[in-house]
């Protein structure tokens, strides 16, 4: 019955000791996954012109929280894989110079809220609103 009891307490230490280093090191990780994360993820949380295209969505108002994307696939929609933005303040987006060189013979669309989409012709990409939604519309429907 002893030797059962410090089989018991070694198997107890080992157990002990490997929770202890898993905690550890488990928390080392997190600790070197937060300090990356947090150096890595700029959020932005208002208007910065960036060194590419800047423009406005508008409608009734200035769409704020739009989500603005080059149509590279001409798709009428803005896929995970084209470089998008978000409108801020007045409407206002700006992309960088790479992405506005990569959807440089794109349309450009903002959807808002899921709901409905504008978009504006390959030449007059500042400004976004329903009249150049229509624009563009007659031209691809009615060329």
């Amino acid at each position: 019955m002893y030797s059962k009891i410090l089989i018991n307490k070694k198997y107890l230490q080992r157990l002990t000791l490997s929770f202890a280093a898993i905690a550890f090191l488990s928390s080392c990780g997190e600790e070197y996954q937060s300090k990356t994360n947090s150096t890595t993820k700029n959020i932005q949380n208002s208007f910065i012109k960036k060194d590419g295209l800047s423009g406005q969505v508008i409608a009734k108002s200035y769409i704020i929280n739009a989500k603005v994307c080059f149509d590279v696939n001409s798709n009428g929609k803005c896929d995970n894989n084209e470089a998008s933005e978000k409108t801020y303040k007045d409407g206002k987006f700006s992309f960088s110079k790479g992405d506005t060189y990569l959807g440089r013979y794109s349309n450009l669309l903002a959807e808002i809220n899921n709901e409905y989409i504008l978009s504006s012709s390959k030449n007059t990409n500042n400004i976004i609103s329903p009249y150049t939604t229509i624009v563009v519309n007659e031209k691809i429907f009615n060329p």
